[in-house]
């Protein structure tokens, strides 16, 4: 390969240019493909707080329902995929390939108090919409307790609530 090959005359800059564009994403399509050639792909995703629920909501273009798995441990979500290449492109016609194909999986930490037994997801439009119900707050109780006068003779604990739902 000759990256330059000085021509005297007319655009000779233009020339140079486009050159060392093609250079550069040759260089960069090399590199990319040696440093992540191990590295396992994962989609993005927003996680997001409503008054009774939490919302993970991943884009996953390409991705049906069945090739999906979501699966909770200890406090973990994993949710992981396949995403398929077209079956209708050969995989030596491609000329540039930026859309990943394969297995990837994502993992993270639940947000507090979710209810794990009522987790719900759907696939639409080619967004995976994962759904963490709150577990209910506790609400604050007082309670008054009624005390002895003396440690040799205590007086029973008697306890009343006085208020409810932290009034």
């Amino acid at each position: 390969m000759n990256p330059w090959m000085w021509r005297p005359g007319a655009a000779s800059l233009g020339d140079l240019e486009r050159q060392m564009s093609h250079l550069l994403d040759f260089t960069f399509d090399l590199v990319q493909r040696h440093l992540f050639l191990g590295a396992k792909p994962h989609p993005a995703g927003n996680l997001y707080e409503m008054d009774s629920e939490f919302c993970l909501l991943i884009p996953l273009p390409g991705v049906t329902a069945d090739r999906l798995d979501i699966q909770i441990v200890d406090n973990t979500l994993t949710v992981r995929g396949e995403r398929q290449p077209p079956a209708s492109v050969p995989e030596d016609s491609y000329r540039r390939q930026e859309r990943w194909h394969g297995p990837w999986s994502r993992t993270l930490e639940l947000p507090p108090r979710v209810d794990v037994s009522q987790i719900s997801a759907s696939v639409e439009n080619g967004l995976l919409l994962v759904r963490l119900p709150k577990l209910p707050q506790m609400q604050p109780q007082r309670v008054a307790i009624h005390v002895g006068s003396s440690h040799a003779t205590p007086a029973k604990v008697r306890t009343e609530v006085v208020e409810r739902n932290g009034r």
